[in-house]
Order: C-alpha cells, then structure tokens, then sequence
C-alpha cells in the first residue's frame, strides 16, 4: 500500500516525462498537452470516479471510514475519530476519511488539528482539501490571541483564495493596527510598511504629514520605504490631498529628494 501511495506522489513527474501533461500557467497545477487525451479522460474516467477508486485502493481503511461515517451519522463522534485516524493511517490520501475527520474537528472547535490535517490532504488533493482548509484557518485566526499568528494564518487563507472577504478585511484591520502602533513610537519604517501592505490610504497620509510637521524625526535612509507609501496614494483617486502634497514637498525638500 505504502508503494502504491508513493507511486501516485510521483504521478504528476513521471507524467511529465511522458510528455503527457504539464505544469499550467502561475499556480494552476497541470494540463494535458493533448486535448483530445483529456476529453477521452474526462468522458471515460471522470475525477471523482477516480477518486473513489482510489479511496477504495485499501479495503481495510475503506472499511475504517465506513465505519467511522456510519459512527458520525449516530452522533458517537469522539469513537468516528478514533476510526477516521486508522483509516488515514492506512490510506493518508483517502480524501472522504480526511475530509469527515476535518469536519468533525471544526465542530469539535479543533481548527489547528482540522488545519494540520488538511495541509497534509492539500499537498496531494488540493481541489478536495481547499475550502475546509479555508474554513480551519479563518476559525484558528478567530482563536489564537498573537497578532503574528492571526496575520500568518490570514495570510495563508488569501494564499488559497485571494478573494477571500474575512481574511482580506481581517488582515487589514490588522496591519494598520500594527502601523499605528509604529507610529506612535515614531518607527516611520515599521508604520509604512504595514500601510502599503494594508493599501492603508490615509493612514499613509496622516503620517506624511506628522513627519512634515517633525522631519527630523526621519531617517534619510528610509526614504525608500516612503517612496512605496507614496507611490501607494498616487495610486489612488485621493492624492489630491493639498495637505497631503504640501507635506510631501516639504520632506522631499528637507532630504533633498525633491
């Protein structure tokens, strides 16, 4: 079984040097070189046939995972667990056992083992892991009380799903609360930073201005990162701020950026 499960690891490689996929553009995965090829497969070997195939490759977790589900359907959870575990044990890619484990973790409030889980289920079957690795992330950000981790797991979620609303406001929320606190503590490089990451607008501005008004405060040496703040609000429909560009020409002229 072990053999069996490297062998489908190394699938997409040895497919590959076949000459009968290859890798998609940005992070799509794989294509078929030959389209004719992936239609004959998608008439006559659908995606999920084969999937179901495959969590039947070892009957003994099959049979694990039935046992488990039938378990979960009565309500016995804590006993579906135990019998969900042994099935991946014996089969880590079957993907309905790791996915009603996962579920049963959500609803147990366990997110960090639903998310350990699903990584694990992703590297191999991302398309089935996704969404429930989404949903273990944002329900772990909820919890965790370091703003590094919520940032970190944030992160990862929008790594998944760019568009993901909660992670996305969530994660800016965040960043210009950690520019703020820079801020007040007069780190300008700390501040801006976590506002360009934002696309934090006016905070940007505020603290151009709050350097016009001490410019000293101001190492010349960053000037770079305020370059990317400023370049952040040109970006925009609001840089047509008069105190906003009075502040930049003030600075720009003290460092002799002009």
């Amino acid at each position: 079984m072990r053999v069996v499960i490297r062998e489908l690891q190394n699938a997409p490689e040895l497919l590959q040097e076949w000459d009968l996929i290859e890798p998609a553009d940005g992070d799509e995965g794989y294509r078929f070189r030959v389209e004719l090829l992936r239609r004959w497969l998608a008439a006559h070997k659908p995606l999920n046939r084969v999937q179901e195939e495959l969590d039947r490759i070892e009957p003994v977790a099959e049979s694990l995972y039935q046992a488990g589900s039938g378990l979960y359907r009565s309500g016995q959870l804590d006993q579906a667990v135990e019998l969900l575990h042994q099935a991946i044990g014996l089969n880590p890619n079957h993907v309905k056992a790791n996915q009603l484990l996962a579920d049963i973790l959500l609803a147990q409030e366990k997110p960090n083992e639903a998310q350990q889980l699903l990584e694990r289920l992703y590297e191999y079957q991302p398309n089935a892991a996704r969404q429930r690795l989404i949903q273990a992330l944002l329900s772990e950000a909820r919890v965790v009380e370091s703003e590094y981790e919520q940032l970190a797991l944030y992160e990862r979620v929008l790594e998944l799903n760019p568009a993901q609303t909660e992670a996305l406001a969530y994660r800016c929320d965040l960043l210009v609360q950690r520019g703020n606190q820079a801020l007040k503590e007069k780190n300008f490089v700390v501040a801006f930073h976590s506002y360009v990451e934002a696309q934090a607008v006016e905070e940007i501005k505020k603290a151009i201005q709050e350097i016009e008004v001490q410019p000293e405060l101001f190492d010349a040496s960053t000037w770079e990162t305020v370059q990317k703040a400023l370049q952040t609000v040109l970006q925009t429909q609001t840089a047509n701020d008069q105190k906003w560009n009075k502040a930049v020409g003030v600075i720009k002229q003290y460092y002799a950026y002009a």
